[in-house]
Formats: C-alpha cells, sequence, structure tokens
C-alpha cells in the first residue's frame, strides 16, 4: 500500500480521470433499464445474454463509482477527511475537484445515460458553494444538457437560460 498521502491522492485523481474516461468510451448511447422478473427469467441466446450481464454489470459499476464520488463531495462539504488526517485538506480540495470535473463531464458526454439528472441534483449546489471547485463554464456545459422545460424545478426552462445567468 502507498505510504505517502500525496502519492495516494496523485493515485486516485489519476483513477478517477480514468475511470471517466472508460465510461464515457463503453457506455452506449441509450439509456439501460432494469430488467422485469420475467425478462429475467426468460431463456435467451447466449449472445443476448452476454450483452444483458454486460449492461448489468456497467450499470452497477457507473452507479459504484457516481457513489463513491459523490461520497468525496459530500465529506468536503462537511470538510472532514474520510478515514485519515494525513492528507491535507488542500491535497483533498485538489482531488474533489477532480471528482467534481469528472461528474461534471459525465452529463455532457452521456446526457442520455442512467443517472443523468442524479448527477446535476449534486452538482447544482455546487454553484453557490464558497470554495467552488467547479469553473462557470463547466456549470454551464452541464446545465446546457438538461432539455427545455425538463429540468428538476417545477416550471422548467429554456435554453435562453444559460443566456440570462451569463448577464447576472
Amino acid at each position: 500500500m502507498v505510504q505517502d498521502p500525496d502519492v495516494a491522492v496523485t493515485v486516485r485523481k489519476l483513477v478517477i480521470i480514468s475511470l471517466t474516461e472508460l465510461f464515457k468510451d463503453i457506455t452506449p448511447s441509450y439509456k439501460i433499464r432494469p430488467l422485469t422478473k420475467a425478462e429475467k427469467s426468460t431463456k435467451i441466446h447466449k449472445k443476448p445474454q452476454k450483452l444483458r450481464e454486460f449492461e448489468e454489470g456497467l450499470v452497477s459499476q457507473y452507479k459504484f463509482y457516481l457513489e463513491n464520488l459523490e461520497q468525496m463531495v459530500k465529506d468536503w462539504k462537511q470538510r472532514k477527511l474520510k478515514k485519515s488526517n494525513v492528507v491535507s485538506l488542500k491535497a483533498y480540495k485538489g482531488l474533489v475537484e477532480v471528482a467534481v470535473k469528472s461528474m461534471c463531464k459525465l452529463p455532457v458526454a452521456l446526457p442520455h445515460f442512467n443517472f443523468h439528472n442524479n448527477i446535476i441534483v449534486l452538482i447544482v449546489p455546487l454553484m453557490n458553494d464558497r470554495y467552488r471547485p467547479i469553473t462557470t463554464k463547466e456549470i454551464e456545459d452541464v446545465i446546457k444538457t438538461l432539455p427545455a422545460n425538463k429540468s428538476p424545478v417545477p416550471d422548467g426552462f429554456t435554453g435562453s437560460f444559460t443566456k440570462h445567468s451569463k448577464k447576472n
């Protein structure tokens, strides 16, 4: 195991970046829905079965990855370091910045894929964070991926929202 905390943080940053690029490359261009009990019990040929297993594994690992990124952000928000106080706050902030930037890239690259809304819900509150780990440009890119009138707020918003938000 790596003993130097700076090396451990750097390795985690590289893993986050690598996994983000991997998911962007291997994710299909459609949303993967969970199978029903009837679909799971139905016998199918070998190729479709392999595809199902791949899709289930992909969604499972993608969800696990996003949960880890989310936990890093939550820990940062609470200003506590997970597991040890060996890593400096500055180093942990750098790790969180990489995690948030990766989360900003995913909805832009994969607007159709699973957990898109979950990522948006996590990113939006960071817009008002005093120690904002992301830039305004990254936030705008994520907001632009939202379809018009399909935002998480009741009345929705159109593409002109980002134009008006730049002025304010």
